[in-house]
Formats: structure tokens, sequence, C-alpha cells
């Protein structure tokens, strides 16, 4: 059984409430509704098939807006996180999945995962493993400091590559706040990368965008002529930090 760092106890913060309601509690249709549906029409995501596994499901959603429009296929993972227990089961099973897929592919493969620290990260260590580690970088989830009021908060910001000049402003100075900490990120990683991630005993989970049973699903997919598209898992401590979100 992991431990159970601090920040996990405080499990019903702001960000929870917001992105678990908007996913469990309100109708599908409302949470994947865009400015061009017309219900009248009847063009809305349909849900085609939904395989549950310990802390949330793998949904699969035909997306066809209008008829000039081509469907295509959306794969994503709708997390059931309410509480501690519900989110050790989560980690537990979504561990045994990315085992399960490093086990099954080349070492010289390269996947997108979602990295959750057990306890908040400092900037530098941080920086060293974003240098040394992630072939390319996509979001990172922060806590930082209003240097007006002082008050503290989280950002979800796109992280610089590697070539960018100006990186340390990234780090150091994000839209204007001081960066704190940083809770979570996504990149693309080699697979002996992930597999020394999981060794880390600061990283709570190691989230695979595709585990074999996505990649299965893209499998049967594929095949029917439909373009898929597989989103990538969510940041675990966005649900359970009590901090207010300053993200406009």
């Amino acid at each position: 059984m992991l431990s159970t760092p601090l920040c996990i106890l405080i499990l019903v913060g702001s960000l929870l409430i917001a992105v678990y309601a908007s996913v469990t509690l309100l109708p599908l249709t409302s949470f994947f509704k865009s400015s061009h549906d017309d219900p009248e029409d009847g063009w809305m995501p349909k849900e085609l098939e939904r395989i549950s596994f310990p802390g949330g499901d793998i949904v699969v959603r035909k997306i066809q807006y209008n008829p000039s429009m081509k469907a295509y296929i959306s794969i994503h993972i709708e997390t059931h996180i309410s509480s501690e227990d519900e989110l050790l089961v989560y980690v537990n099973s979504r561990a045994s999945a990315l085992d399960e897929l490093l086990n099954s592919i080349s070492p010289d493969e390269k996947i997108y995962v979602t990295i959750t620290f057990k306890d908040t990260l400092g900037q530098m260590d941080f920086i060293d493993l974003w240098r040394d580690y992630l072939e390319k970088p996509l979001d990172y989830a922060i806590i930082v400091k209003n240097e007006t009021s002082g008050e503290l908060g989280t950002l979800v910001l796109g992280m610089p590559s590697h070539d960018e000049p100006s990186f340390m402003e990234y780090f150091t100075n994000p839209k204007g706040f001081e960066l704190v900490s940083v809770i979570a990120f996504q990149a693309l990683v080699r697979v002996d990368v992930a597999k020394t991630f999981k060794q880390d005993s600061r990283i709570l989970l190691v989230d695979p965008q595709e585990c074999l049973t996505i990649r299965g699903l893209v499998d049967k997919y594929n095949p029917l002529g439909f373009d898929v598209t597989v989103e990538i898992p969510p940041f675990l401590h966005a649900y359970v930090t009590d901090l207010p979100d300053f993200t406009p």
C-alpha cells in the first residue's frame, strides 16, 4: 500500500469539486457539449462503449457535430475519485496497467504519460528532471504565488521545449506568478525512463495515455475508417488540492 502524503488527505478541494462534479454529476451530453451543438438536429457525441476498471472507466465516443463533418472516435479515461480510498484504488489499477504495457512493448518505444508526485516537487528538482528525462514536454500543474496578494493557487501551463532559449522564465515567473512547486506533468518519455519513474520514491503514479486496453480499442476502430484520438489521463493532484485555480 502506498503511503498517503498530506496533500492527498485534503481531498475535497475547490478543483476536486469543479472537475469531479463536471465529470460525474452532470449528464454526459452536457459535459461534451460544444458551441456547435444543436440539440434539435441530433448531432451529439454518442457513447459507443464503456470499459470499467478499478477507479474509473475507459469511455469510447463517436463525435460528429454536423453531417458535413467526418465522424471520429474519442477515447478518454473517466475517473471516479471522491475519497482517499478511491484515489488509491485508481493509482494501483493504473500502475498495473503501466506494468502490463511496459512488458509488452519495445524498450525503444516512446509513450505519453501523466506523472503525479506524492508531494509537490521543488522548482530546481523539477528543472533537472525536465532537462534529463523528458523527450517532449506537454503540460504541467503547478502551485504558484500571486505576486500582488501573496495568495497561493494552482495553474496548468504548457511546458517549454528543450531548445526554448528563455525556458527559465517559464519556471520562475509563469504568467506573472512566482512558481512555488510542481504537482504533476505530462510528457513523452522513453520506456526506460517510464520504468525509472516507477521506481522514484517521489512519484505517486506514472499513468500511460494508451494502456493495452486503449491500444486494443484504437486497433478496433481504425480499420473501420475512423480517426481515433486518445486523451491524456488527468492530473490526479488537480483533484486533491484545496488551493484555488488561477487559470483564466
